[in-house]
């Protein structure tokens, strides 16, 4: 209920506390879907702190139309600068996992986003 809220343009809040979690391995996932200024529509908001900065907005369609390691460092780059020069978060947390597989276990695969791949898992 409470993001539901949060996702209307215009509710009455000054703070919130949210969590995200990826729908799939890749920058534009968290940084345009939920910074993105030119996505504010009157409800169903992802964008709940509501950041809309003419200029990131340009950076972030720049970056979404690149490939490979110019696209993860140019996400790099504004993350930093977001972060540091606009500030619409404060970051508070990030999850750390610790898996233990026996010595027997082999095709150990683990992606941040999705865990473990049990499909890939075998027998040394």
């Amino acid at each position: 209920m409470q993001i539901q809220k949060e996702g209307i343009k215009g509710a009455a809040f000054d703070f919130t506390t949210e969590g995200w979690a990826a729908d799939f391995a890749d920058p534009s996932d968290f940084v345009n879907v939920l910074l993105d200024g030119t996505n504010i529509k009157a409800a169903n908001n992802n964008n709940v702190a509501y950041f809309d900065d003419p200029a990131y907005n340009k950076r972030m369609a720049e970056a979404s139309l690149m490939f490979g390691n110019q696209r993860y460092s140019t996400y790099a780059g504004l993350d930093a600068s977001i972060t540091t020069n606009a500030a619409p978060w404060a970051a508070r947390a990030n999850s750390t996992n610790r898996i233990y597989v026996s010595a027997s276990s082999g095709c150990f695969t683990y992606n941040a986003v999705f865990g473990v791949d049990l499909s890939a898992l075998c027998l040394k």
